[in-house]
């Protein structure tokens, strides 16, 4: 009766031992897509960060109509913000 016992606990501790190796690899792949999605997010806030700076550039350029030089490095450097965060989000997806 013992022996049955000891033979039932040895299958167990087999299971056991394949669950628990099932459990740390699910447990790597878990942690490896939490960093990508990290990275994910900073790079979407960045992204939408330079267009919003961009447009924002754009649209201020119009109150400085006056100031020539003015008018067109902003409207320029708005422009290339905006290329920028939009080119960045397509070639990222």
């Amino acid at each position: 009766m013992l022996l049955d016992e000891v033979d039932r606990l040895e299958g167990v501790e087999i299971d056991l031992k394949s669950t628990s190796e099932r459990f740390h690899g699910a447990n790597t792949q878990l942690e490896v897509a939490k960093e990508k999605l990290k990275t994910h997010n900073s790079f979407e806030i960045i992204s939408t960060g330079t267009v919003a700076v961009g447009s924002l550039l754009f649209g201020a350029a119009f109150n400085w109509k006056d100031d020539s030089t003015l008018f067109w490095i902003l409207i320029c450097l708005g422009c290339m913000l905006i290329v920028i965060g939009i080119a960045a989000k397509v070639l990222r997806a």
